[in-house]
């Protein structure tokens, strides 16, 4: 058994439980940000960044898996970009245009009605000039802050199909070692000046790595190399946790792309023998893509403001149950929106 391929095993139904991780660690993330307690101080240096890492590298798996034999088809790639294009960024204007309108029928009842405080309603009035109407077009958007990566992850595949295009997937596979260098000596300089740009070149070398994964790694990977890759992943953890300001581990992005992906499809492969576990974690990576648009800027932060705040209820375990009950309600309003035929803005 320690030599058949490993990764063959179920790899539809880990793939989809990996995407219900990756919502899960994403709206938890934005639950307990700015929440002090012990517990959302530590987790929340890395649920971001675990969930995103596995988004990326799951979009990238999903290409090398399905599409790998084709990919090199120049009338395919150029198709296929066209309805990634449309997607993406039709899930990107779209759900910014309902998000808009249903935010500030919000915010204008709780601010000259109810007289509630959301936010600063005539500050985010304000963000309705040129400017930040063109920068929202381009990633920065004052509207859903969390639809940058739909942006950045366009971005990712716009290069990486391109480079394949012109050249050839093994191409793309070598340009991933000089892309790596330059995040590393450039890191700091993108921090500070392009955020944007810092997340997509942090972010591309996930993306190839998946589809290096789906294409070579599923015919010859097995359990004993999962073992070995998820061993590294629990020591790289376990140092960031024993020396958090360590230099090497402000890469993070880079260091977790590279080990905690493969972690994940060797854990989903346990967690598919536990039924209630592997039914909500399948379901929630079945709409982690509509559960990601809708959680904010409504969903999450209703919820979260009426039960600690109105309803004063602040136990310890409030921040996961808010997170349960807030992708419970994404995916109903997500049916709702489809019901009334809303979603042809952003499907």
């Amino acid at each position: 058994m320690g030599s058949e391929p490993y990764f063959k095993n179920n790899i539809v139904n880990r793939i989809t439980l990996m995407d219900g991780c990756a919502i899960f660690f994403i709206v938890l993330a934005h639950e307990l940000e700015g929440t002090n307690t012990p517990d959302a101080l530590f987790l929340t240096k890395y649920l971001a960044v675990f969930g995103l890492v596995l988004f990326t590298f799951s979009s990238g798996l999903k290409m090398g898996l399905n599409h790998f034999d084709e990919i090199n088809d120049k009338t395919f790639l150029s198709n296929y970009f066209i309805k990634r294009f449309i997607r993406l960024y039709k899930a990107y204007i779209g759900y910014t245009l309902l998000a808009f309108i249903s935010y500030f029928s919000v915010l204008y009842i709780s601010t000259y009605y109810l007289k509630l405080n959301f936010v600063d309603f005539n500050e985010w009035w304000n963000s309705l000039n040129v400017n930040d109407l063109f920068n929202t077009l381009i990633g920065t958007n004052f509207v859903s802050a969390h639809l940058w990566y739909l942006v950045a992850l366009l971005a990712i595949t716009s290069v990486c199909f391109s480079i394949i295009y012109y050249f050839n997937i093994k191409t793309l596979f070598l340009f991933i070692f000089p892309l790596m260098i330059f995040d590393i000596i450039y890191w700091d300089y993108l921090m500070l000046h392009s955020m944007i740009l810092f997340k997509i070149v942090a972010y591309m070398p996930i993306y190839i790595f998946g589809i290096f994964c789906g294409r070579y790694l599923i015919d010859h990977m097995n359990k004993n190399i999962f073992h070995g890759l998820s061993m590294f992943f629990i020591v790289i953890f376990l140092l960031s946790v024993a020396y958090p300001n360590n230099t090497i581990l402000k890469y993070d992005i880079l260091i977790y792309g590279s080990t905690f992906p493969l972690t994940m499809l060797f854990v989903s492969s346990y967690l598919l023998n536990f039924n209630y576990i592997n039914q909500l974690l399948l379901i929630c990576g079945k709409y982690s893509f509509q559960i990601y648009l809708f959680h904010w800027p409504l969903i999450l932060p209703i919820l979260s403001r009426l039960i600690t705040d109105v309803l004063s209820i602040n136990y310890f375990i409030m921040p996961y149950f808010v997170t349960t009950l807030a992708i419970a309600s994404c995916i109903c309003a997500y049916k709702i929106v489809k019901k009334i035929k809303l979603n042809i803005l952003f499907e």
